[in-house]
């Protein structure tokens, strides 16, 4: 009699050693997933920051690009300034000649 009542207590034990076993692997399964999930918002998040970089990069291309061309336009303004300061310049001796000249036949 009490063989059944061994051999039923050794079916629990294996039982209970299978559903152990289960779970363990269910838990270690959980933890590669979590790992996983873990590599992936890594992964992700270096890409992220490569964008944001990358994008900081080509907005600093950007600007120096529109400074470059800021500090062109303002050498062209330059230029053109000094042209017109001359030719104010050649007007005013001309305007200075002719005045001298009826200067002069006023005086004869």
């Amino acid at each position: 009699m009490s063989l059944p009542v061994s051999t039923g207590s050794s079916k629990k034990k294996a039982k209970s050693n299978v559903v152990q076993q289960v779970d363990q692997f269910w838990g270690e399964i959980e933890s590669l997933q979590s790992d996983a999930m873990l590599c992936h918002d890594s992964k992700h998040q270096r890409f992220l920051t490569k964008l944001e970089v990358s994008q900081a990069a080509l907005n600093h291309q950007r600007q120096q690009k529109n400074k470059e061309l800021e500090i062109r336009l303002h050498k062209v303004d330059i230029r053109v300034h000094e042209a017109h300061s001359q030719v104010l310049n050649k007007k005013a001796e001309t305007l200075c000649k002719g005045g001298r000249a009826l200067a002069l036949d006023g005086a004869a």
